[in-house]
């Protein structure tokens, strides 16, 4: 019970920046991006067709280049004919975790987890590995996590 009480006494008195500071990616670069919902950077059309069925919604961005999603598995992806994937994101906490964060997290749990992010950009925060980036968006008035996702850089 004693060392149970020292070790919460500890946790206790180190300020959470120091945690957020400690906390680091999982990721370095030159490693392969996650998967997001079993989706992989670089997936041709087909693959992600054929892994997660049709999409609910097509958009044409330009000749060649989509942004597909499927709305009820809360998953979207922009994907090029020549490239394949170049961005999926997932907006509901079951369709995917990237570094042990999902979708609904906290800013603080986010920070704890993968400490903090090397830009923001408006209500997201971007870590870059190498040639790819992990994003994590927040909804603005609760800091909730809203959006998680993997892009090309």
């Amino acid at each position: 019970m004693r060392r149970i009480s020292l070790v919460l006494a500890l946790a206790l008195a180190v300020p959470a920046s120091a945690l957020a500071q400690a906390a680091r990616l999982p990721w370095t670069a030159g490693d392969k991006p996650p998967s997001v919902a079993g989706v992989k950077l670089g997936d041709a059309l087909a693959a992600v067709i054929h892994s997660l069925g049709e999409p609910e919604a097509v958009d044409t961005l330009s000749p060649g280049n989509y942004s597909l999603a499927w709305l009820k598995r809360g998953v979207s992806a922009v994907v090029a004919e020549r490239d394949g994937v170049t961005i999926v994101n997932a907006t509901k906490r079951a369709a995917a975790e990237l570094g042990g964060v999902r979708v609904g997290d906290t800013r603080a749990s986010v920070q704890a987890k993968l400490g903090t992010p090397a830009k923001e950009q408006g209500p997201s925060w971007l870590y870059e590995v190498g040639a790819w980036t992990v994003v994590v968006q927040f909804h603005a008035q609760n800091d909730a996590v809203v959006r998680i996702g993997v892009g090309r850089s």
